[in-house]
This record gives C-alpha cells, structure tokens and sequence, in this order.
C-alpha cells in the first residue's frame, strides 16, 4: 500500500513518501466515497495534534499537524478529559467542509469523517482565472487545506498561475500559504510554482535561508540555494569553522563539504600549529589522506611542524610514523623528510 503524509502547520511530521514532481492523478471518486477516519489528541490545554486520513485504491493519504481547538467548530475541549460518545464537530475550509463523528477517551479521540463540498467555491476559483476543479479536484484542494487565499498570494507575488492540479501539487509537496508567505517576505517569489516545489522538495525553507542570510550569503539564487542544500552546506556547517571560513564563495563551501572537510578536521590542524591553511590546501590534504592524525603521529616519530606540502609529499609516497621510526632505529645522524621519501621510494629494507 502506498502512503501519503501531509503535515502542515508549525508541528510537522515527517513524511513517509514524498510524492514526485509533477501532475497527480486524481480519480474521479461518488460523493458518497469522500469519507475516512480521523484521530485527535491533546498536547496543550488549548493545543491538539489533529490527523485526518482515506484510503484510495491501494494508497492511504494521511494529513496531520497541530490545531487550536477552537479551529474545530464545535469541538469541546472538556471531551477530552472524560470519556464522551457520539461527539460532533466540523472544520469548514474553502473547498468545503468535513464533518465529524466519534467519541473521545483519556485526551484522544476517533471517528469517521465525510466530506461536503462549498458551493460556491468552484465559481470563486473561475473568477480568479483558474479551470472549474473537478469534485475530485476540489476534495483534494479541501483536504490538504489549498484555499482562496493561497491562490490570490500566488497572484499577489507574481506567480505564474498554476492549473488546479497543480494546486493540488504543491500542496502534496509542502508548499503550503504559510510557506508561501514566509519565502515571499525573504524576497523569493520565483514566479514559477515548479521552481517552488523543487526548492521545498530539497530543503530548503525560511529557516534554512534566514540562517543563510545571517551569515552574509544574501541573494542568492533559488538553484544554488538547492545546490548548498543538496551538498549539505548549511548553517551549522558554517558556523562550525567560526572566522576560518569568512567570505568564502558557496562554491567553496561546498567544495570543501564534497571533499569531506569539516570543522574538526580543520581545527585539528590547527591545534597543532597549522593555522593559516587555506580551504584549497585543506582540500589538498584531505584527499591525499592527510589528516590531523597523521601530521600528529609524523611529529611524535621525530617530525614535528613539517610544511603541510612535505607532509602530502610523504603520504603519497607511502611514509607514515612507523617507517619514520625504522629508518631512525637504523640510521644514526640527522636525517631529513626528503631522505625518509628517498629510502622509501628506493625500496630500503628496515
């Protein structure tokens, strides 16, 4: 069975599948089908986690997230402190409204819920430019919560306006008002509802690029704040090194993100007195298979402080501390790092 998960609201839950981009398929479902279960469950005295869900075919759409009670019409908050039957209450939304039936028992409750359709809301979606929905079109607009006043944002941030299935899309995908707004005051209204989609698909929302910002990568374009995300350069990630990597380009960023090097491999260095390496010589290192441990271990066997060139130099040739030691329990006098790669490369027997 395939599932869909929709949260929404300031407590979300994690999806289990994501749909994928593009168009989805609505069957034309009887009226008398627009029904399924629906579960609650206090978290605050005036706060529940409120999850709505139908099975269609072999898939079940689940949408979830956190409520004020009062957004129930009709819901009693009391019936979650005792145990109550045959309990009714409604949430009215644009498309239309779900009406509900069941009891409530120790702060959770249950029941079923049917759908009934708005009226006028067909002919309010005309008016603004978009095809008539479908019924099956307006009862998915109405589940996931797509309503009037997400489509006149669209319209007031210059969005190019999308079908209603695409309505229904974005919605599926996270793209919902308050995210909608959230980006539009960060300045991102990308005009194409697609580009949207793709950049909720990989993350990157108003808190990610509100971090962005405060650290001084302002304006950035929707594809590259998608290219940082996907290469896991975030916030965290900056903030880590401290000052070490202050006006770097996002380029460089995620260079150093792709070659593995973090905040520890480079503080690790630096306690050893290797502070001014630059991200391209930290790149260097790390993928010539330097690492603080080795440069440490290179310095208890009687190197300390080698130029981070001569310590590449001796990795690729295959020097590391315990042939260090040999060469010195065979050798007597001063010996150089050169000598050590000379030996090495020479294939010298210790």
């Amino acid at each position: 069975m395939m599932l869909h998960r929709i949260s929404r609201g300031s407590t979300r839950l994690a999806p289990v599948v994501i749909l994928a981009l593009g168009f989805v398929a609505l069957p034309c479902l009887s009226r008398a089908e627009r029904s399924g279960d629906w579960k609650v469950e206090r978290e605050t005295s005036d706060v529940v986690e409120f999850t709505m869900r139908y099975e269609q075919g072999s898939s079940r759409h689940i949408e979830g997230h956190s409520m004020r009670i009062r957004e129930l019409e009709g819901f009693q908050s009391s019936w979650l402190e005792t145990s109550t039957p045959n309990v009714r209450f409604a949430l009215r939304r644009d498309a239309g409204s779900f009406q509900f039936e069941g009891r409530t028992s120790n702060g959770k409750g249950g029941g079923d819920w049917t759908f009934v359709p708005d009226a006028g809301f067909a002919d309010q979606m005309v008016r603004r430019g978009y095809e008539r929905p479908t019924e099956a079109v307006q009862f998915h607009l109405a589940f996931m919560d797509v309503g009037l006043a997400f489509m006149d944002e669209l319209k007031a941030q210059g969005y190019q306006r999308p079908s209603t299935r695409e309505l229904v899309t974005m919605a599926n995908h996270g793209v919902d008002l308050d995210y909608l707004r959230a980006m539009g005051k960060l300045g991102y209204r990308v005009e194409d509802p697609e580009v949207l989609v793709k950049m909720r698909d990989h993350g990157v929302d108003p808190d990610y690029i509100a971090a962005m910002i405060k650290l001084g990568y302002k304006d950035l374009e929707a594809d590259e704040l998608v290219y940082a995300r996907d290469h896991g350069v975030d916030a965290d990630f900056i903030q880590a090194f401290g000052s070490q990597l202050k006006g770097l380009s996002l380029q460089e960023l995620v260079r150093l993100r792709d070659h593995g090097v973090d905040a520890e491999f480079a503080a690790g260095f630096r306690e050893l007195g290797y502070r001014d390496l630059d991200p391209k010589e930290l790149v260097t290192l790390r993928d010539h298979g330097v690492d603080p441990e080795y440069a440490r271990a290179m310095g208890a066997a009687g190197f300390p402080n080698l130029p981070w060139e001569d310590l590449r130099r001796a990795r690729d040739h295959g020097v590391d501390a315990d042939y260090v030691r040999r060469v010195r329990a065979r050798i007597k006098g001063t010996i150089t790092i050169d000598d050590v790669i000379e030996f090495r490369d020479r294939g010298l027997k210790l």
